[in-house]
This record gives C-alpha cells, sequence and structure tokens, in this order.
C-alpha cells in the first residue's frame, strides 16, 4: 500500500484480490483496511477479500468540522487489530479565547472505524502514536516536548512527561513494545515503562529505532547504517 494508489495481495502466491488508484490506506489489521477514497473523504472500511465497504463514517466527524489527513499508529502487532489517528478539524463550538482551543485529532479502530481517543492541543495536528501489543497508546509531540500515554480500552490518561512536580522531563520516543518506551534524552537513551512511565532502564547504550523479539535496529548517524542488535532484557 502506498499513499497513492492501493493493491491488496495474497502473501503467499502474490494474487491481486482487489485495487482501487483513488483509495489512499490509513491502517490494515489483516481484514479490514481502513482509509478514505479521494481526498479528504470520510474515513471508510473495505474487506480485504473483495474492497467491499465493511463501515463508513459520516461525511464529517461529530462535533467537529471537517476530516482531514491520517495515519496509522505504529507498533500494534496484533493481526486483528490496528488504529489509526485523523485530523478532525476545530470543533463545532468552541470559544477563541478558551487557552486549550486547538484542532483535535481522533485515534480510530480499523475493523469497524470506532474513536478510541480525542487527542487535543496545539500539537495535536502532528501528534503520532505507537500501541505496545499490551493495552497502552503512546503519543508524542513532534520533537519530543511531550509524551502521553493511554489505555487503549478506556481512553485514560495514564501519565504524561514532563512533568514538573516529580521533576522528571520529557523524552524523544523512539520505539514503543510489550510495556516498554524506547526513547532518549540529553542525558542519555533509556526505557520507560509503557504503563506508569516511570524509569525502567536509564543506562541503555542505544536508543533502538524498532524493536522486535529479540533484538533492536538501529541507525548509526554519521554513516546511516542500519544495525541489529541483540535484545540482552
Amino acid at each position: 500500500m502506498s499513499a497513492t494508489y492501493t493493491a491488496v495481495l495474497t502473501a503467499r502466491e502474490g494474487e491481486v484480490l482487489w485495487e482501487d488508484p483513488s483509495f489512499l490506506p490509513h491502517g490494515f489489521d489483516g481484514h479490514v483496511v481502513a482509509g478514505e477514497a479521494g481526498g479528504q473523504e470520510p474515513p471508510e472500511g473495505r474487506a480485504v477479500t473483495d474492497g467491499s465497504t465493511q463501515w463508513r463514517l459520516p461525511d464529517a466527524p461529530r462535533d467537529f468540522t471537517e476530516w482531514g489527513p491520517a495515519e496509522p499508529v505504529n507498533g500494534t502487532e496484533a493481526t486483528d487489530e490496528a488504529f489509526f489517528v485523523i485530523q478532525a478539524g476545530m470543533p463545532r463550538e468552541y470559544d477563541p479565547r478558551d487557552p486549550d482551543f486547538a484542532e483535535r485529532t481522533l485515534l480510530l479502530r480499523v475493523s469497524d472505524g470506532e474513536q478510541i481517543l480525542e487527542l487535543g492541543g496545539p500539537d495535536s495536528r502532528s501528534l503520532p502514536c505507537s500501541h505496545d501489543g499490551q493495552g497502552t497508546f503512546v503519543c508524542q509531540t513532534p520533537y519530543g516536548e511531550e509524551v502521553i500515554a493511554y489505555d487503549d480500552r478506556s481512553g485514560e490518561e495514564l501519565w504524561r512527561l514532563p512533568d514538573e512536580t516529580a521533576g522528571r522531563i520529557s523524552l524523544r520516543v523512539t520505539a514503543v513494545r510489550h510495556g516498554a518506551v524506547y526513547g532518549s534524552t540529553d542525558n542519555g537513551a533509556l526505557i520507560l515503562d509503557a504503563r506508569t512511565g516511570q524509569d525502567r532502564v536509564t543506562d541503555l547504550p542505544l536508543a533502538p529505532l524498532d524493536v522486535g523479539p529479540g533484538f533492536g535496529l538501529v541507525i548509526a548517524p554519521t554513516t546511516a547504517y542500519v544495525y541489529l542488535h541483540p535484545a540482552t532484557g
């Protein structure tokens, strides 16, 4: 799948099940492809088997003005569960004097289009999120000024950084997997607990860009080479 063309193929034989040059995909869970049929159309879900429409959302999100750009939520390993985030424009009713006034981003489930979270604030237009595969979304502003974790069922905020009360700074998140948040600060690389935000490892030698079963991928900043490191914990 790419930003301008969608084709769904079988993994074993490469047989094309269906294709649509106008469909822009946002997420895939093994059964449904979520996306939009052209620019700023309402999100919809199509069956992997034949491209038939499984769900379609209204022309505009409830309580907001328009559908905007979308992107997948990274890191989900379950083949039957995936999510994506999409901009929702301005609230229909707002007070411009409100210091919290800002456009919103919604986090939706691929299988049925259900809204899981509403993300707000001045940086929510570009708020990438990851899922740890065990019940937690971790979202951050583009340069790591703020990191927020949410429960993937209730939508409850679990923690956020920076935390001035506790004297804790934020971090630049590089990967999220199985209850762990990998990232770095000016003091070095570290691992946080995804549910609590507390330090788990503070002397990590490298901050991996991706983590799999028993390994982490790191890009060397001076050479742009990709290195595969075995996991030790």
